[in-house]
């Protein structure tokens, strides 16, 4: 049986530092990430959650469902679960030490009612 892939933690981290660098220089806090797509290119998983980038520090994974299989996949560290979309303000305060001010979306893809 082939070996399961996974994204190397140092392709993780070499997006991420890109990423925050621009978030950085836009004064943006934090980017909220909520597309499959883009969550499986910052974290390694497409698993059914949400990804807080800090401008500085560590990413957060934020899962709905399988928590075990996102902390299998994703090299990341923070990887905690969620029950309802209505704590993700609190656990990103907890992890970041203050919730954001100024917060990136993919508006394109973001439902109204998670934006809210």
């Amino acid at each position: 049986m082939p070996e399961a892939f996974r994204v190397p933690r140092s392709e993780i981290d070499r997006r991420t530092d890109a990423i925050q660098r621009e978030l950085r220089r836009a004064e943006i806090d934090g980017l909220f990430i909520v597309q499959r797509a883009d969550l499986f290119y910052f974290s390694g998983t497409a698993q059914n959650g949400f990804l807080y980038l800090p401008a500085e520090g560590q990413p957060l994974l934020i899962i709905k469902q399988s928590v075990a299989r996102a902390r299998a996949e994703s090299a990341l560290e923070a990887v905690v679960p969620i029950d309802t979309v209505k704590a993700v303000p609190h656990l990103i305060a907890d992890a970041c030490g203050r919730k954001p001010n100024r917060l990136g979306l993919e508006l394109d893809v973001l439902p109204v009612n998670e934006f809210r």
